[in-house]
């Protein structure tokens, strides 16, 4: 089986009412479709990303040089086509896009070879799961304040919602607390609340927010402040590492620093996050838990393991 072709198509939809984190505006959601042709017929179709800004380039990638890379490879040779579109990252400005472009090919890969051997993917990474709660975000939405976010939350949880993803940092430190407790008061201390401020804080205002919140019941505080705020000390209670970047190194160099107290690599440990395989692909992402063995915390993402696939190498997956 061959890759005879490789097709992109771009989503947006702009959306009625605007909302925001601490540093950032979202008035669309957008991502990329990405189809994979082989010349057994075995087609895969993945989306992936949620891009605002970049996406036209992450298209053109995909149809371009990452497309030149793989047209005419085995495609469940996944190593290797990994490899040959990584080859082509040194040579593309905007490494952030550059990776999620090897990833989006990555991911669809990984879709022909659950396809190929009748499986879902998830068994090929020898996936299992367990009951989770879900944990759903809340934004700072145009034209509704906290009683309306936690009014949405009480009928969120009527539908089986577990916890709530807060956005803070984009209003005072003392607001964003009343926030927390609105929310603890109103859905009670078995609702999962964590909070994710988007480096908005210094140090100061991180650690200001963060004892208050810990007594709050709070399960985790992501990027509470700069990278450099973070090598100081990180705010009491844990805190989470965020996305560290688009490239295996840059997740390597993170990493590698001894972890400081407190730390939870990237989230609640009963809500998995799929950014690293929109990031790096399916491929990477084992190499960024195998670079992460030995710290405290497990990294973004559920524990799995994959298996080897039809010619490409077997690598842990965390």
């Amino acid at each position: 089986m061959r890759i005879t072709d490789v097709e992109a198509d771009i989503v947006r939809i702009p959306l009625s009412t605007r909302f925001s984190g601490s540093v950032y505006q979202i008035e669309s959601r957008c991502t990329i479709v990405t189809r994979v042709h082989t010349d057994e017929g075995l087609v895969s179709e993945v989306y992936s990303g949620d891009e605002r800004t970049g996406y036209h380039l992450l298209k053109d990638l995909v149809v371009g040089p990452m497309k030149e890379a793989v047209v005419g490879e085995d495609p469940t040779a996944i190593e290797r086509c990994w490899q040959k579109m990584f080859a082509l990252t040194p040579r593309i400005a905007d490494k952030a896009i550059a990776m999620r472009a090897v990833a989006a090919i990555d991911v669809a890969l990984w879709d022909i070879a659950g396809k190929s051997l009748e499986v879902p993917v998830r068994s090929l990474l020898d996936g299992y799961a367990d009951p989770a709660p879900v944990v759903r975000f809340a934004y700072y939405v145009q034209g509704r304040d906290t009683e309306d976010m936690v009014q949405d939350l009480l009928h969120q949880r009527e539908r089986g919602i577990g916890g709530v993803k807060l956005k803070v940092g984009g209003v005072s430190v003392a607001d964003d607390l009343l926030r927390v407790r609105a929310i603890r008061d109103a859905l009670g201390d078995d609702f999962i609340v964590v909070c994710d401020a988007n480096q908005a804080w210094t140090l100061g205002e991180a650690l200001e927010f963060a004892g208050p919140a810990k007594e709050m019941g709070l399960a985790w505080l992501e990027e509470p402040c700069s990278l450099a705020g973070r090598r100081q000390r990180y705010a009491p209670g844990a805190a989470a590492d965020g996305h560290c970047g688009g490239r295996r190194p840059g997740r390597k160099q993170f990493l590698g620093r001894p972890a400081p107290d407190g730390y939870r690599g990237g989230g609640h440990p009963e809500c998995g996050r799929r950014d690293l395989w929109w990031y790096l692909g399916v491929a990477a992402r084992g190499r960024s838990g195998a670079d992460a063995r030995g710290q405290d915390g497990a990294p973004r993402g559920t524990a799995t393991r994959s298996a080897a696939v039809a010619g490409s190498r077997s690598r842990s997956v965390c």
